[in-house]
């Protein structure tokens, strides 16, 4: 089990601002009679998975009464995903999957997987893992839109850094 959460940290790329939260709210009535649960993954401040948000997208064609929404399991779930991906060898790593796309992430936000593996984790991962890629530096192959998305988010970054910059002066 993960008991030093800068263990978890070690493995992602140091260039890149990737975090993994976990909170709980207090409150939740009979649904969650421990409270609201939520994890998230953050890059660079923005949220690129909502387990509660996305769950609720995956169940978008069930009956949405709050009730009968059994989120403690899934936090638990994409906790226990952290876990296993924490622990599996570096060999067994692209074997891992999860409904979230959270083993997507720590795919492609992990050093251990080298440059020369990025274009197949870019092909096959969700667009989350896509966004971790390019924030660590790959560059999607030309006529690939998530290119353009990269420059785009490259001149937005540098634009707002400008500003703040700008602001302090």
């Amino acid at each position: 089990m993960v008991q030093d959460p800068k263990k978890l940290y070690d493995l992602f790329d140091p260039h890149i601002n990737l975090q993994v939260h976990c909170a709980v709210y207090p409150g939740g009535g009979k649904s969650c009679r421990n409270g609201i649960p939520r994890f998230w993954v953050t890059l660079d401040g923005a949220v690129i998975l909502d387990c509660l948000h996305d769950y609720m997208v995956l169940w978008k064609n069930k009956d949405l009464r709050l009730g009968n929404l059994p989120m403690e399991p899934d936090v638990a779930l994409c906790c226990g995903t952290v876990i296993q991906y924490f622990n599996a060898p570096v060999d067994k790593l692209f074997e891992l999957q999860d409904r979230f796309g959270l083993t997507d992430i720590l795919l492609a936000a992990d050093r251990r997987v080298g440059k020369r593996r990025w274009p197949a984790v870019y092909a096959a991962r969700s667009e989350a893992a896509r966004k971790v890629l390019i924030a660590r530096g790959y560059m999607p192959p030309e006529g690939d839109g998530h290119r353009l998305e990269a420059e785009i988010q490259d001149i937005l970054t540098t634009f707002s850094q400008s500003n703040a910059a700008l602001k302090d002066l």
